[in-house]
């Protein structure tokens, strides 16, 4: 067990209020962070939608960090200088944001197949120069996976795991960005340098139990954690999909 845990500092829970349906996309929305940072899921179960291409309903706004991740479907992106592609499910695109640049989603899922992604938005705080280069489009045979012997799964996309390095890199800092998928039953813990600050985000699953905190993380719940070398989890009967955001000196950690 690592000395010195992390404990959770707050917890953001989606709310009725904040969730939405447009051009057949359920669209939740999570604020975390003092409202630096925000999560947003945006789903398509396949029954609602009568068009092949439908622009997907992201709240973004000029002069934010964003970080798309698709889960499952298909996504179109064009940025406003010119850059377009295609994310493919367990993909993402990082669009730095500092000079009010634009991005435009539109999904290529068909009509009566599932989408699900996820958009992680943060506003550029002061201080921090805009990050080179303006987009970059990870697909997901780039990512690393670490496939442990208990069962656990640890996909990469930024940062370190267990030797495995994720393809996302900053120069204005360090970021971590990892899509873990825990067996029920199962403890689980992970060292994070101590500057990071961290994020949590449970995907799927429910009874993730924290053990600094003494706390259990639902499904959808968004949570802050304060500063220390680690973080220690456990399963109770269910399987859970999580994401853990961390870093420092970027904009997607600057809570």
């Amino acid at each position: 067990m690592i000395s010195g845990l992390r404990k959770i500092r707050e917890i953001s829970q989606k709310t009725d209020a904040a969730a939405g349906t447009l051009y057949g996309y359920t669209s939740q929305f999570l604020p975390g962070a003092h409202h630096h940072i925000h999560i947003e899921e945006c789903h398509y179960t396949g029954t609602n939608r009568a068009t092949a291409l439908a622009q997907v309903p992201f709240h973004h706004r000029p002069g934010e960090a964003t970080l798309t991740y698709l889960l499952c479907g298909s996504l179109k992106f064009t940025t406003a200088t010119g850059d377009s592609g295609q994310i493919l499910p367990g993909g993402c695109l990082w669009i730095n944001n500092a000079t009010g640049s634009n991005v435009e989603f539109e999904s290529a899922t068909p009509p009566m197949q599932e989408f699900w992604s996820v958009y992680v938005c943060a506003r550029i705080p002061g201080g921090i120069d805009p990050v080179p280069p303006l987009s970059c489009e990870i697909q997901s045979a780039d990512i690393p996976v670490h496939r442990g012997e208990d069962g656990t799964i640890v996909k990469v996309v930024a940062g370190e795991y267990e030797g495995l390095l994720g393809p996302l890199y900053m120069e204005s800092g360090t970021v971590l960005f990892l899509d873990i998928s825990i067996p029920p039953l199962t403890p689980f813990t992970v060292a994070i340098p101590r500057e990071y600050r961290v994020l949590l985000y449970c995907l799927e699953g429910s009874g993730l139990y924290d053990y600094s905190s003494s706390q259990l993380i639902q499904s959808s719940e968004l949570i802050r954690y304060g500063r220390g070398e680690g973080i220690s989890l456990s399963t109770e009967t269910e399987e859970v999909r999580l994401l853990l955001i961390g870093g420092t000196h970027t904009a997607l950690t600057e809570l």
